[in-house]
């Protein structure tokens, strides 16, 4: 990997959106049920699936109030149904209530004992709408995230910071980094397949680690699939180490019924 040894290399060129305040495209619909509540979207791969995502500080769903948004989703017509990633403890009322894992992803940690250095800056507001597009040629459809879903990464946390890397013509890569506390998060990571292996997903990655050890946070989480060896191997060479307990994304297929309600 080069890297930062390069006179014109990522850590010279990684710039810094500047702050936005953007409503979602498709305002997300709340489906509320006794005192626990989601947010429904279509995911970007197939507008049929809703993607539920939690509200944030709500509180778990009981396996019957998931019951009563599963109608509540079929009625909308919605055909089927995927969670946003969830751990052990919040995996429970979903899989109660027959939802089955999806995908499985590894949930890796790194400590923030040092403060790694800071290389962005803002860049034009302009380069947002470039976003999507990078994120699609990073991931497969299935799993690219667009306009709306990064704007969701973005407010996912109490704090946010946006950076994207330059390769002179535009955008080749962008970093979400978020924090909660004493905890960062690597909320997502994206650089161009052209550009990959050059140093950049690294240089984007630890821009945001200075970003989190100089706001008072002691660790970093991140997580990625279980398969996606050149990002499991870049967080290990970052110092990143896996946890014992990862994360899944559940998922089900819808049912028309005549009982339960949502509101």
């Amino acid at each position: 990997m080069r890297g930062e040894e390069e006179a014109h290399g990522p850590n010279a060129t990684v710039r810094g959106v500047v702050r936005f305040a953007r409503r979602l495209s498709v305002p997300d619909v709340v489906l509320r049920a006794g005192g626990a509540a989601i947010r429904v979207r279509p995911w970007p791969a197939d507008a049929a699936t809703a993607q539920v995502l939690p509200v944030p500080g709500g509180v778990l769903p009981s396996p019957q109030e998931v019951g009563r948004w599963m109608t509540g989703l079929s009625r909308l017509g919605y055909h089927r149904v995927r969670t946003a990633a969830l751990g052990e403890h919040d995996q429970r009322p979903y899989r109660e209530a027959g939802l089955d894992p999806l995908e499985e992803l590894v949930l890796l940690r790194r400590l923030l004992t040092d403060k790694p250095p800071r290389a962005a800056r803002r860049v034009r507001r302009s380069e947002w709408a470039m976003l999507p597009e990078v994120d699609a040629a990073a991931f497969a459809s299935e799993w690219h995230l667009d306009h709306d879903a990064i704007v969701d990464a973005c407010r996912a946390t109490p704090r946010h910071r946006l950076r994207v890397a330059d390769g002179g013509a535009g955008p080749i890569g962008y970093v979400v980094h978020g924090r909660a506390g004493h905890t960062g998060y690597v909320q997502r990571l994206a650089v161009r397949p052209e550009a990959a292996g050059q140093g950049w997903g690294r240089a984007l990655v630890l821009d945001g680690l200075g970003w989190m050890a100089a706001a008072g946070c002691i660790e970093v989480l991140v997580n990625t699939h279980a398969d996606n060896d050149r990002a499991l191997a870049l967080y290990d060479r970052l110092g990143f180490r896996a946890l014992p307990d990862g994360l899944v994304v559940l998922g089900s297929t819808l049912v028309r019924s005549l009982s339960g309600d949502a509101s």
